[in-house]
C-alpha cells in the first residue's frame, strides 16, 4: 500500500512540477491557454489595393484613298481603309 501511494504522490508532483513558473518568467508569472493569435483591438482597416487606370484605346483614324477623305466623312470606300494613326490638328 504504501508503494501505491508513493508512486501516486510522485506522479501527482511529477504533474504540478511544470506548471510552476520558471526562471524564464522571472517577475511575470502568467499562463497561457489559447489556440492561436487574437486581436481584441478595432477591426484593422481594410485598405483597397491601388486601381491601375487603362491605359486608353489606341485611336485610329480611316482614310479612303479613292473618295481621299476619312470616315465620317466618307461613309462606305470601295477599297479597304487605310488605318492612320490620328495626329494633332
Amino acid at each position: 500500500m504504501r508503494k501505491v501511494a508513493s508512486i501516486a504522490l510522485l506522479a501527482l508532483a511529477l504533474f504540478l512540477v511544470p506548471a510552476a513558473p520558471s526562471e524564464a518568467w522571472r517577475g511575470h508569472p502568467s499562463v497561457f491557454i489559447g489556440v492561436g493569435p487574437v486581436w481584441w483591438g478595432p477591426p484593422y482597416p481594410y485598405v483597397q489595393p491601388a486601381l491601375v487606370p487603362a491605359p486608353p484605346p489606341e485611336a485610329y483614324w480611316y482614310y479612303c484613298s479613292s473618295a481621299q477623305a476619312y470616315y465620317p466623312t466618307a461613309p462606305t470606300c470601295p477599297e479597304v481603309w487605310i488605318k492612320v494613326p490620328p495626329r494633332a490638328q
